[in-house]
């Protein structure tokens, strides 16, 4: 959002302090446009039925056309221009506290790069990733599917050497029964476990998402980062079943709010969010703006 700042001796000023009220809020809210749509300090003449809701606008024009200040060689506040085939007006040393659109513009690319490079960043280091089991692998049709099983059951691996493809198959969460003091990762006292080595989600656990409208692709990655989220934090859980859920739902939430409001995220310290075709602008706060 565009913020424009002006100076606390703005209305004092010696070509602001003469004019009528009416005039003053017309030169606000033109330096208000001017900001917000990012004209330079040009204001065209058809835009200015939308900045004052004086009937008579021609007197208005005069005193801002007359405003000078004290010393004989300055110049007029509003100064008439046109811009191409736009007739208009241009306000006087705009560009002198306020950033122009080539700036500003600059400044957006370059933040968008720097998005850009980070993400990048970002999926290089989960490269790694293929080191690691994954939950799904492709048909002949070039589509996620479950991998398929063994004749004990297990799923197979999806390439050499690679270890075998975990889906559990238990209604329960796994390793909740184990021994506190042996591998099961159990917490004392009875508050619950962290997540077991080598967590997978259930076949309910897919369902559950996948009614909800999560590809099998989407799965996949999400249940790689809700193993690498809770398994840092080491989060204690005494049901990861609905820890699983909770994931799920916020991530639709989000996605949900996401859309409401068209804004991206930069970062996700959580479930998955949706994804904006583009970044929103970013701008910097303006500098004073000072008429002189």
């Amino acid at each position: 959002m565009s913020t424009l700042s002006i100076d606390c001796k703005f209305p004092r000023h010696t070509k602001i302090a003469p004019l009528t009220d009416a005039a003053f809020r017309l030169h606000l809210s033109a330096l208000a446009y001017c900001r917000e749509h990012e004209t330079d300090g040009f204001v065209p003449e058809s835009e200015v039925s939308t900045l004052t809701k004086h009937q008579n606008k021609k007197p208005l024009f005069k005193e801002l056309e007359d405003a000078r200040g004290a010393r004989e060689d300055s110049r007029p506040l509003w100064s008439r221009s046109d811009r191409g085939k736009v007739a208009g007006w241009q306000i006087h040393g705009y560009l002198e506290w306020n950033e122009s659109h080539a700036i500003l513009e600059a400044k957006r690319e370059r933040e968008r790069v720097r998005i850009r490079d980070t993400r990048g960043a970002h999926v290089g280091a989960n490269a790694g990733a293929n080191r690691q089991p994954t939950l799904f692998q492709q048909n002949g049709n070039n589509e996620p599917t479950l991998p398929p099983r063994t004749d004990s059951g297990a799923p197979a691996p999806t390439r050499a050497g690679a270890p075998p493809l975990q889906v559990s198959k238990s209604k329960q969460d796994p390793d909740l029964s184990g021994n506190p003091d042996g591998d099961s990762n159990r917490a004392r006292g009875g508050r619950g476990s962290t997540l077991p080595t080598g967590w997978a989600p259930t076949e309910a656990d897919i369902a559950f998402a996948a009614k909800r409208g999560w590809d099998v692709g989407r799965i996949a990655d999400e249940a790689v980062q809700f193993a690498s989220h809770h398994t840092a934090k080491g989060t204690i859980s005494k049901s990861w079943a609905a820890s699983w859920i909770t994931w799920v739902m916020q991530g639709l939430r989000f996605e949900k709010k996401d859309r409401a409001s068209g804004a991206q995220r930069m970062s996700r310290p959580g479930p998955a969010r949706a994804v904006q075709p583009a970044p929103p602008p970013v701008t910097d706060e303006d500098a004073p703006t000072v008429i002189r």
